[in-house]
């Protein structure tokens, strides 16, 4: 009996990198997409690949995933992001790999291109991910940002790795941060210490150390630089959201409050 694989994607508003993305899965059984309130193309595109598109508003990423896997008919799953790509040397490992085993889990790594760059340092070599997995095998998903799948069986670490095409400029890597480090903030909110300003330059500092000098991010150049720059922001935006939610009047009820100062002269007169 032939093994059915079902790709699956979790996209919002991805037309520019979600077409590729499809072609590269087009050896799987079925191609699962579950959009997320876009506003662009993307629907569109999605469906001259598949028929199995299903929209939600869903926020939490673990939720999306889960719902993707009850929409899914195959017996593997291969979870994939639209800026990824599968190279054939993947798909053949994964082929070869089904064909020796059963109800196996693969973990792959991602080869990661920052800035126009494959990195090869600053962590980002150790990037491996657990997508492809049977779906007898999956328990559940947790986590609403950096979502884990809870697997049980074997596991497989591949050979062969994922392209990761992230952070292609500037524009589109702030948007995503001032997204993904607010929803970070307001997990973080409840376990924070009181944020303080040695903590907010810390996190953030440490953080560029980390990646650029631990790390050894800088042997991946200039892209590596700015790349542990990005990192070391991100951290701060973390801790000045987190910041903002322990205040005991929001930033949006101090405004109205002093608004609501200026109208009220207006309406003595």
């Amino acid at each position: 009996m032939k093994i059915k694989i079902s790709a699956i994607l979790i996209v919002k508003n991805e037309e520019k990198m979600i077409a590729n993305a499809l072609k590269t899965v087009g050896w799987c059984d079925e191609i699962i997409v579950i959009d997320n309130n876009s506003i662009d193309q993307t629907k569109n595109i999605a469906q001259k690949f598949t028929n199995k598109i299903f929209s939600s508003s869903e926020v939490s990423f673990s939720k999306l995933r889960q719902l993707a896997s009850q929409k899914a008919s195959g017996d593997y799953l291969f979870y994939l992001d639209a800026d990824e790509r599968v190279t054939r040397k993947l798909k053949e490992e994964i082929i070869g790999i089904l064909e020796n085993k059963k109800k196996i889990n693969l973990k792959i790594r991602r080869k990661n291109m920052f800035y126009g760059r494959y990195f090869y340092f600053g962590n980002w070599q150790n990037d491996w991910v657990l997508r492809f997995f049977a779906k007898q095998n999956l328990l559940s998903w947790s986590g609403d940002i950096h979502e884990t799948p809870n697997v049980t069986g074997e596991t497989t670490m591949l050979v062969q790795e994922l392209i990761h095409f992230t952070h292609r400029n500037t524009k589109e890597n702030t948007l995503k941060s001032a997204s993904w480090t607010l929803m970070e903030a307001q997990l973080l909110a409840s376990q924070s210490a009181k944020v303080t300003r040695l903590m907010i330059l810390r996190k953030g500092i440490m953080e560029f150390w980390r990646r650029f000098f631990y790390y050894r991010g800088y042997k991946d150049g200039m892209e590596g630089f700015i790349e542990s720059l990005v990192q070391g922001m991100n951290k701060f935006l973390i801790y000045i959201q987190i910041w903002e939610l322990q205040q005991k009047m929001s930033l949006e009820e101090k405004y109205l409050k002093e608004d609501q100062k200026i109208f009220a002269q207006w309406e003595d007169n």
